[in-house]
């Protein structure tokens, strides 16, 4: 059932008063001037034409919960033509950049074509802020902002954490160049609660909120000052550093690291190595392999091609296929055992 379900996909394919920080932006290759970050439950089109077949890059259920702070992915902008912005994904770990990395998309730099109103906003230039009492928010450049209704108030999105900003038409756009990392404030040696994240328990400023609707797990901290019944801790990602105030009993000590279990071993898929050449189904060139990667769901072929089903919201369950040229695939298992690759 689940190889005809893919194969039936892969024919439907075929059819306040901030200050500035002194960070500087990285060292860019020339090409990659400009980058944009798109929710990945937008529609992406293989050409720029809305009768193009779209690709989802999105997990299970997230036009249900537009603003999932997992759900955004950061791409090359190559250029805007005919409100259509052709982009490209990254095709490897985008450590300096401020949404979390897709794991189906870090093996492979797919150009792809969206509508120029689903590039997101973002914060353009460093933002620094400092309230009196002792709490701080920075953010560098690329954060994906929701615009709210009073004018110039944003919902900052930090991986899971979100808090309500308020910033200068000059910080906010659509492309950026990314900062910096930010420099850590110390060792995270607290961890604040689930709970208290779930409920908006930590304050910025007198009244803001910083909340975590899908907190998984408790958050690690450093504790810059214990009051009595309320401490002063920070919350940082690669883009962003909260200090915020929290009630004393809602931190407790860091638990020291664990060691995982190695996991049994498994038959070796078929590999595909960096540089292959990618396409859709029908032919169309999608992109390239920029890691080594393990294919599976494997789908009927077409012609000297194999296709395979792929998850790029890293799930189990396809939402696309992918197709190499059958002499591009190897297949490990096959050579294990003395046996020739198809051909």
């Amino acid at each position: 059932m689940r190889r005809l379900a893919l194969a039936s996909l892969a024919l439907s394919l075929a059819a306040c008063g901030p200050q500035r920080l002194q960070w500087q932006p990285r060292e860019t290759a020339p090409e990659a001037s400009s980058f944009a970050v798109v929710w990945a439950g937008a529609s992406f089109h293989v050409a720029p034409d809305p009768r193009a077949p779209t690709i989802s890059l999105a997990p299970p259920g997230a036009a249900r919960a537009p603003w999932l702070g997992d759900t955004f992915v950061a791409v090359h902008v190559v250029r805007e033509r005919d409100g259509w912005a052709t982009v490209e994904t990254l095709g490897r770990p985008g450590a300096d950049h401020c949404v979390p990395d897709l794991p189906g998309l870090l093996p492979f730099r797919l150009r792809l074509h969206v509508s120029s109103r689903a590039l997101t906003s973002v914060t353009v230039r460093e933002v620094a802020q400092r309230f009196d009492d002792g709490t701080s928010i920075r953010l560098g450049r690329g954060v994906p902002l929701e615009r709210l209704t009073q004018p110039h108030f944003y919902r900052a999105r930090l991986g899971d954490l979100s808090t309500v900003v308020r910033l200068d038409p000059s910080e906010v756009g659509l492309r950026y160049l990314p900062s910096e990392s930010l420099a850590q404030p110390g060792p995270m040696n607290g961890r604040l609660s689930i709970e208290a994240l779930r409920a908006g328990v930590p304050i910025l400023g007198q009244t803001g909120r910083v909340h975590s609707a899908d907190a998984t797990e408790d958050a690690p901290v450093a504790i810059v000052d214990m009051r009595g019944s309320e401490a002063l801790v920070e919350l940082s990602s690669v883009c962003g550093a909260l200090r915020v105030r929290v009630p004393s009993h809602v931190i407790a000590e860091a638990p020291e690291a664990s060691v995982d279990a190695t996991a049994p071993a498994e038959p070796a898929p078929p590999l595909v190595e960096p540089g292959v050449p990618v396409f859709w189904p029908g032919g169309r060139e999608a992109g390239v392999v920029s890691a080594r990667v393990g294919l599976g769901h494997e789908v009927e072929a077409e012609g000297e091609q194999r296709c395979f089903g792929w998850a790029f919201h890293g799930g189990d369950e396809p939402t696309a296929v992918l197709c190499f040229r059958a002499s591009d695939v190897t297949d490990p298992g096959a050579a294990a055992h003395g046996l020739a690759a198809p051909e």
